[in-house]
């Protein structure tokens, strides 16, 4: 993950003193690392579900580690 900082938001007075000056510049993240991250996340939380759903027994038995 990277390292964020907050930025206060500007009033309007400061917005027009500051018109025209160079914008800071925005950094998104990259669109294919966050929609992977979250395919994972949510496969794995489908195969938690599934494992529930299919054998209650089962899944306790592996939460409480055994088999």
């Amino acid at each position: 993950m990277a390292v964020t900082t907050a930025a206060r938001l500007l009033s309007p007075e400061e917005m027009a003193l500051r018109a025209g000056q160079q914008l800071p510049f925005l950094r998104l993240p990259l669109r294919a690392s966050v929609c992977a991250e979250r395919e994972l996340r949510l496969r794995q939380l489908a195969g938690l579900a599934l494992r529930l759903v299919g054998s209650p027994a089962l899944a306790t038995e592996e939460a409480r580690g055994g088999a």
